[in-house]
């Protein structure tokens, strides 16, 4: 996947997606996964109220620049525990499994 940059092409990483905040146009690249996140959700609901699906380009969300990284953040840290969690559960399998 290609997303444009400042007039040039940078690649977007398998697994994630461009977005882009409606003030200023600014672009991240963020993890597929969150788009199954249900706070994530809400964005996109609220995206597709305000620009519908049919944009040209990236995704543009309907929050500005600050509200997003501060979003991201929480989404970052909702799926670091997620993954503490999965990963004590599966040690614990593990643990159980060899007595």
């Amino acid at each position: 996947m290609k997303a444009s940059l400042i007039g040039r092409e940078v690649e977007v990483p398998k697994g994630c997606l461009a977005v882009y905040v409606e003030d200023g146009m600014r672009r991240f690249v963020i993890p597929t996964t969150y788009l199954c996140m249900p706070e994530f959700r809400e964005i996109l609901d609220k995206m597709e109220n305000e620009f519908g699906f049919n944009q040209k380009g990236g995704l543009k969300i309907p929050c500005d620049e600050e509200n997003l990284i501060e979003i991201i953040s929480l989404l970052d840290q909702v799926e670091r525990r997620e993954s503490k969690i999965k990963k004590k559960t599966m040690q614990e399998k593990h643990y159980f499994a060899i007595s």
